[in-house]
């Protein structure tokens, strides 16, 4: 773990509106981060249909990866549905794919982090343009799940 990779967590930490504690080790280096209070921040919220991908996300995603640039930028004209939470993304039953149409907070899927889920929910009622995770996969702060194209009025 380098110098540029234990920046990149603590950006993703601090900006984590859920996160109270991470641990990470290697060979060379353990970093623990906890909050003094034990208790998530509280955040407001974005704009319902407006998610964007900070830059210290995008830049631990990057480190984590190696220095490679990770596709997570979602096309003009959609909604992006990103994770808001460090976990395993998890359908629970709920079968989402491209093509399939939905409503404003129906729920996508869920992310699991230490044990409790975290719903994945539609910003939009549209139709599901891309499905860019799968069960079991683990993702991260930020990254893009799904891609829903807006149902004209």
């Amino acid at each position: 773990m380098n110098h540029e990779q234990i920046e990149a967590v603590v950006a993703v930490f601090r900006e984590s509106a859920t996160l109270t504690e991470i641990e990470l080790q290697s060979a060379t280096a353990r970093v623990r981060l906890r909050r003094p209070s034990g208790r998530p921040r509280v955040m407001s919220a974005p704009p319902v249909g407006t998610k964007s991908i900070g830059e210290p996300a995008v830049a631990a995603r990057t480190a984590m990866n190696g220095g490679r640039a990770e596709s997570s930028v979602k096309a003009p004209g959609l909604s992006a549905v990103t994770a808001m939470v460090v976990g395993l993304f998890r359908t629970r039953g709920i079968a989402i794919n491209s093509g399939d149409s939905v409503k404003a907070g129906q729920i996508l899927g869920h992310i699991e982090t230490i044990g409790l889920l975290s719903d994945c929910v539609s910003p939009i009622a549209g139709t599901v343009a891309r499905v860019a995770t799968e069960d079991g996969q683990p993702v991260e702060y930020g990254q893009l799940l799904f891609e829903i194209e807006p149902h004209l009025p």
